[in-house]
C-alpha cells in the first residue's frame, strides 16, 4: 500500500470519527433540553400546588377569622381590628395560625372542689361580749352579722377592742354606727372618730359628758355635729346614746325619716335638724299618753327638710318648749295657733299652709 492510500484511509477513518462524535454530542444536547424541559414542567406544576395549598390556607384564615368575629360579637361588645396591619403582616399571621402544633393535646382537669364558706367570723363575732350586749337592744339584731351593714362595722371595731364594760361598749357602738351610717369617712372634722380614740369623750362634736352616778361612767349627753358633711340617714343605733339632752345634726345632708325611738329619749330637750332633706311624719318625735307628751323639748328648729302631713295636736301639750321652726317643709299642715298664748320666742311657719296666728315670721 502506498503512503498516498495510507494518507487516504486516516483522513476517511477521522472523518468517520468526526461524523460519530457529532452524531454523540447531538445526542447529548437532545438529552439534555429534555431534561431541561421536564424541570420546568416540574417547576410549574409544584408553583401551581404551592400556589393551590396557600389559597385554600387563606380560605381556612378567612373562615376561622369569621367565627372568631361572630362569637365576639355574641359574647360581648364588639373590638375593632388593628390599624396598620398589612398584607404581608396577615399572611404571616395566618401561616403562624396554620402550622402544626406537634405538642399534645391538653387532658381536661376536674375542678378543685369548691370550699364552703366557713362560718367561723360570725360564729366569733356572735360569741363575742359586745354582740352578747348589744344585740338584744337593737331593733334588728341581724344587721349586725351582715359585713355590709354600718352596724357590722360598728360591732367589729367595739368587739376588737375587747373592753368588759357594758356601759361603755354600748355608747361606742353607738356612735360609730352613726358615724358609719352617715359617711363619716368624709366629714369635714372627725378627729377621735376615725382614730377610734380610747376615750370617747373628747371626740370632735361630743360637747359634754356628764359623770353618771348610776354608771359610775361618762355619758354622752351633748353631740353636735352641725354643717359637717353628713349624708344617708339617721341611725335608730343613735337612741343607745338614751342620757342625751341636746343634738344638734343641722345644715347637713342627712335624709329619710327621723328615728321614731327619738321619741323614747326623755332627756333630749334640744333639737336642732334644720336644713337637711329629713322627710316623713313629725309624730316620730314624740310620745303622747293622754296627759304628757315627751321628750320634753325646749327647743324644736326643723325648719327647711321636706317634713309632711299634719302637725301633731300632740305638740301643743309641750309646755316647756319656746323655739320651735317649721318653715321650709311645703307638704306640712295643720294649725300652731294653740301656741298664741305660751309667749314663744321663735315660732315661724309657711302660714299659706299652716295656720299661725302668731307666729313671729311667716314665710
Amino acid at each position: 500500500m502506498t503512503a498516498n492510500d495510507s494518507l487516504a484511509l486516516e483522513g476517511q477513518d477521522r472523518l468517520n470519527r468526526s461524523d460519530d462524535d457529532h452524531e454523540r454530542g447531538g445526542e447529548i444536547e437532545g438529552i439534555l433540553i429534555e431534561d431541561l424541559k421536564d424541570s420546568e414542567r416540574r417547576n410549574r406544576q409544584h408553583k401551581k400546588k404551592l400556589g393551590g395549598a396557600l389559597c385554600l390556607a387563606l380560605v381556612v384564615v378567612i373562615v376561622l377569622l369569621s367565627v372568631l368575629l361572630t362569637r365576639d360579637d355574641k359574647s360581648g361588645p364588639s373590638r375593632s381590628a388593628p390599624e396598620n396591619v398589612n398584607a404581608d403582616e396577615l399572611k404571616d399571621s395566618a401561616i403562624a395560625t396554620l402550622a402544626p402544633t406537634l405538642s399534645p393535646t391538653a387532658s381536661p382537669t376536674t375542678p378543685a372542689p369548691t370550699v364552703a364558706p366557713t362560718a367561723a367570723p360570725t360564729t366569733a363575732l356572735q360569741g363575742s361580749l359586745a354582740y352578747k350586749v348589744i344585740a338584744p337592744k337593737l331593733e334588728d339584731p341581724s344587721t349586725l352579722l351582715d359585713p355590709t351593714s354600718p352596724q357590722h362595722e360598728a360591732l367589729v371595731l367595739v368587739a376588737d377592742e375587747g373592753r368588759q364594760d357594758e356601759f361603755s361598749l354600748v355608747q361606742r357602738f353607738a356612735m360609730m354606727a352613726l358615724f358609719a351610717s352617715t359617711g363619716g369617712e368624709d366629714w369635714g372634722w372627725s378627729h377621735g372618730w376615725k382614730t377610734f380614740n380610747d376615750d370617747e369623750c373628747i371626740w370632735y362634736g361630743v360637747r359634754t359628758c356628764r359623770y353618771q352616778q348610776d354608771l359610775a361612767d361618762h355619758a354622752a349627753t351633748s353631740l353636735a355635729l352641725s354643717d359637717n358633711g353628713l349624708t344617708g340617714g339617721i341611725p335608730s343605733e343613735l337612741c343607745l346614746l338614751n342620757k342625751l339632752e341636746s343634738i344638734s345634726l343641722d345644715s347637713n345632708e342627712l335624709s329619710g325619716a327621723v328615728p321614731s325611738c327619738v321619741a323614747s329619749l326623755k332627756f333630749l330637750d334640744v333639737v336642732h335638724l334644720q336644713e337637711n332633706a329629713l322627710s316623713g311624719s313629725l309624730d316620730n318625735l314624740f310620745t303622747y299618753d293622754g296627759i304628757v307628751t315627751t321628750p320634753t323639748y325646749v327647743e324644736l328648729r326643723l325648719d327647711n327638710n321636706n317634713f309632711s302631713g299634719t302637725i301633731p295636736e300632740a305638740m301643743e301639750f309641750l309646755s316647756d318648749l319656746r323655739v320651735l321652726t317649721l318653715h321650709g317643709n311645703p307638704e306640712l299642715t295643720g294649725s300652731l295657733n294653740s301656741f298664741c298664748n305660751r309667749g314663744m320666742d321663735i315660732l315661724t311657719a309657711d302660714c299659706d299652709t299652716v295656720e299661725c296666728d302668731c307666729c313671729t315670721t311667716c314665710y
